[in-house]
């Protein structure tokens, strides 16, 4: 622990600001998107510069402190957060510029709603490879992989990755590219491809490749239909959705919502979510066979990605509900009959209505990287599957995350993977689940870059954690980060 005058001293040497609890911005840096986290360090350091983050990590190891770094808060974990160390918090340090090009530089205290805000205002029609949520920060999304509404055109976010500026354990700054002269440097920059957050050090700024879309507005649109016409819909949607061309991406959704016509009353639904690339009518035509399943109720829209994100992007968010989350990489055909049933039975038997089950579609550009090329190794997915209980008020911990872990596991003989960015502490064989045979590189890159294991969690790179099923089902790394 350390004492007073210490505190002090480590205050007077940053740029930015040390918090410590009772202040209203520590209670704010230490609530999450999930509302089950609940996890509270000695104190919040927010820096505002790169030497702020050198002193902090400098500080930290030679107190033996533990640190763990804090962007978006959207670590379904909480893996952000730990009970008596020390959080630097990012949230200040949010600069974004771009070179009128290719290339925006964006500081890792960004959101997506930033840098999508950013891009508006700076009057171009540039788009990243980014966020659904627009709340999610820049820095966890692209060091997890990152699938977007456009990564069928473009790729992973790590695939728009130039450079990254990191903050090793030893209190170095490293610029790190695919160009790095270091062949250590260009290994860091391989393991930020995909390697998952918070693992080799503190990332402090990107450079991030832009894209210019194929219309200056998208055709977006939400269908719904009714979750007893889910088999047939998805029998259709399994083979359909592999004639579609990259430029378009339809997601997925079963769960409730409120009964269009009776707004007390929930309803089960199928939702399809499609987005394209191009221009509206060539969207609205490609969508057809969907139309002429006669949708209970459909909502289309012209606008740039941008501007629909605006609509959109915070519904997936938790936003301070309890929740706990698995996901399985599917690959094509996955949306069998057989699945489909499995799904609906899983959704049935849920403690809570809120409970969901949701999937990206992918493929496309991003199918075309080899899975060695970065450290994300799920490039034959061809959809991200998610499965979320969620829960709020005095609904009980332990029955939603039996339900959701159990139909987990049912589902997961349907599975060729789990995403990291949907990091799950009950999650069996997470190594090899998330990474696949990059997990080996990633361990040599982490005993390189941080032989102290100064950066460790949970399920960091080389943690030991070992969760298997038991009966009952042991809770106990939900409640943990370390």
């Amino acid at each position: 622990m350390l004492t007073l005058a210490e505190l002090e001293n480590w205050r007077a040497s940053l740029l930015g600001d040390l918090v410590m609890p009772g202040h209203e911005r520590y209670e704010r840096a230490t609530r999450v998107d999930n509302g089950r986290i609940q996890q509270f360090p000695c104190f919040v350091v927010f820096p505002r510069s790169v030497e702020d983050v050198v002193f902090t990590v400098r500080a930290a190891k030679a107190a033996g402190v533990a640190l763990h770094a804090k962007a978006g808060g959207h670590s379904y974990a909480g893996y952000s957060l730990h009970n008596g160390g020390v959080l630097l918090d990012l949230s200040a340090m949010k600069l974004i510029s771009f070179d009128h090009k290719e290339t925006i530089t964006v500081e890792m205290g960004a959101l997506w709603s930033d840098v999508y805000r950013f891009l508006q205002n700076a009057g171009t029609d540039k788009i990243p490879v980014g966020g659904a949520c627009t709340a999610v920060g820049v820095a966890g999304f692209v060091l997890g992989g990152g699938y977007s509404f456009v990564s069928r055109s473009y790729g992973l976010a790590c695939d728009s990755l130039v450079s990254a500026t990191i903050v090793t354990a030893d209190g170095a700054v490293r610029q790190v590219s695919a160009d790095s002269t270091s062949g250590d440097e260009r290994d860091l920059f391989w393991a930020c491809q995909g390697g998952g957050g918070g693992n080799f050090g503190v990332v402090v700024q990107m450079q991030l490749r832009v894209h210019r879309p194929r219309s200056e507005k998208l055709f977006a649109g939400t269908l719904i239909y009714r979750l007893e016409d889910a088999v047939d819909l998805l029998a259709f949607y399994n083979e359909w959705s592999q004639s579609l061309p990259d430029e378009m991406a339809v997601y997925g959704y079963l769960g409730h919502i409120p009964d269009p016509s009776s707004p007390e009353r929930l309803i089960g639904i199928l939702r399809f979510q499609p987005v394209y690339n191009g221009e509206f009518t060539a969207g609205l035509e490609m969508i057809r066979p969907l139309l002429e399943r006669r949708p209970l109720a459909t909502e289309l829209y012209n606008l740039s990605l941008p501007d629909y994100l605006k609509i959109v992007g915070a519904t997936t968010a938790f936003a301070g509900r309890s929740s706990y989350t698995r996901s399985g990489i599917m690959e094509h055909g996955g949306f069998s009959p057989d699945f489909t049933r499995l799904c609906l039975a899983g959704l049935q038997a849920a403690p809570s209505r809120e409970s969901f089950m949701l999937w990206m579609h992918q493929g496309g550009k991003a199918k075309t990287v080899l899975s060695n090329a970065t450290a994300y190794p799920h490039r034959h997915a061809d959809y991200v599957f998610e499965l979320a209980a969620v829960w709020t008020g005095g609904q009980s911990t332990r029955a939603n995350v039996e339900w959701a872990f159990q139909a987990g596991q049912v589902l997961s003989t349907h599975f060729s993977g789990a995403y990291v960015n949907y990091i799950d502490p009950l999650q069996p064989d997470w190594a090899s689940q998330y990474y696949g045979s990059n997990y080996t590189r990633l361990l040599e890159i982490k005993r390189r870059s941080d032989p102290d294991d100064f950066f460790a969690f949970q399920q960091g790179i080389g943690s030991a954690h070992a969760p298997g099923p038991s009966t009952p089902l042991c809770l106990d790394p939900l409640f943990r980060t370390k």
